[in-house]
């Protein structure tokens, strides 16, 4: 098996194998075809080949991620696909291995995924990240009743209304711990992966102040029914609490249209149980889960903030990437980490990629780390300083 960077000339394949791997519907396979074909996103594929034909690829779609504030190269996993006839035999994991090694060189020090199976992933040094949540309640339970005043709600074309959208994304992503921001590819694949209805939300100042994302499938609800009035929201976000408001005014104006709404809770929803009113027990279910791994120890710790100064040896295990499974010297001065390696051969603590990881993105505390079994020692208490818990969003699907 040999593995290489994709070409134009694979993507017929890729597209073939996605077809079969993911049983894609046929309204999904043509824009998954169109994406593919009309964005120049050959580049981002990792192909595996024996005997000269195509048996497995993965996509590492390259995107910057808001990591503690500072602004990391992400490489996002995607499209994981192999041939049936060649499965269990190590090629995707030497092909996510080969690709995570080229993407270091370039400059990329972190990686997230949804994995199919985390526990194979974790085997290459991913670590789980908290999953997301969706809140489903009676849009008659929502308790604003007024758009606020001098703001205005417009449902805008959903092919071409998104240009209205990105600067709000990119306000929210850059404010966001975990959020990735979206490239000029990445706005004309969603673009084309879109299919439903978009409504923004202007200010005092005709400025874009909020937007929605959502799909409408049924009509209330009548005799015995299975499918009832849903509207399913895609992406909700907005800068202020005025844009929340009109949001959820807008939402409740459906009310004599659906009985379930069902809304994504990030980080900027925390407070959801006060939009909503007659409902003791809130209907909110967990959703995917994400992955993420450290791919370059220097090049994810060196700059994040911190308020407290000093300085740790840490020995990091790799089991994948030797240029990782060495002691660095971490040291907290002028605000910042600073990262270098060190001969220490007495480091005051071991620590695995994986619960580095967990620690960078704030998922686990130290002490957790050590009562999960991920740390074998207590670690000091200035790593806890430098890296607080904090929920972790990944904003972007993929």
């Amino acid at each position: 098996m040999q593995a290489r960077r994709g070409k134009p000339e694979d993507i017929e394949d890729v597209i073939e194998l996605n077809r079969y791997s993911y049983a894609i519907p046929s309204d999904e396979d043509e824009r998954m075809e169109k994406c593919l074909k009309e964005i120049d996103v050959a580049s981002e594929f990792f192909i595996a080949e024996r005997g000269g034909e195509s048996c497995a690829h993965v996509r590492m779609i390259p995107l910057e991620q808001n990591v503690r504030s500072r602004w990391k190269k992400m490489a996002a996993v995607s499209m994981v696909a192999s041939a049936p006839e060649t499965r269990r035999l190590g090629y995707v994991r030497e092909i996510m291995l080969q690709s995570l090694r080229e993407l270091k060189e370039e400059g990329y020090g972190v990686s997230m995924l949804y994995p199919f199976k985390d526990s194979f992933y974790a085997s290459m040094g991913y670590v789980k990240m908290p999953p997301w949540y969706t809140l489903t309640c009676n849009p008659r339970n929502i308790v604003y009743s007024k758009v606020p005043r001098d703001y205005r709600i417009d449902r805008v074309d959903s092919k071409t209304g998104w240009k209205e959208c990105e600067g709000i994304h990119n306000y929210i992503v850059s404010r966001t711990h975990g959020a990735a921001k979206r490239t000029r590819k990445r706005w004309d694949e969603h673009k084309i992966w879109f299919r439903g209805n978009l409504v923004v939300v202007y200010g005092p100042t005709s400025d874009p102040e909020g937007y929605m994302a959502y799909k409408l499938k049924g009509y209330g609800q009548f005799g015995d029914r299975d499918e009832v009035g849903t509207m399913n929201i895609e992406e909700m976000l907005w800068k202020n609490p005025e844009a929340l408001k009109a949001l959820l005014r807008f939402i409740s104006l459906h009310e004599d249209q659906i009985i379930k709404v069902k809304m994504p809770i990030i980080p900027l929803s925390r407070n959801y149980y006060h939009w909503i009113q007659g409902i003791n027990v809130p209907n909110v279910k967990a959703r995917f889960i994400t992955m993420a791994r450290i791919v370059d120890v220097e090049e994810a710790l060196n700059g994040i903030p911190v308020s407290n100064q000093g300085s740790v040896a840490i020995k990091v295990i790799d089991d994948q990437f030797e240029w990782n499974t060495q002691t660095f010297h971490i040291t907290g001065q002028n605000g910042e980490l600073s990262v270098e390696h060190t001969d220490d051969s007495d480091p005051d603590i071991v620590m695995s990629i994986g619960s580095l990881t967990a620690l960078l993105y704030g998922s686990l505390s130290c002490k957790e780390l050590f009562q999960l079994g991920m740390l074998k020692e207590r670690a000091p208490d200035i790593l806890d300083d430098w890296f607080p818990k904090i929920q972790p969003w990944l904003i972007e699907h993929f």
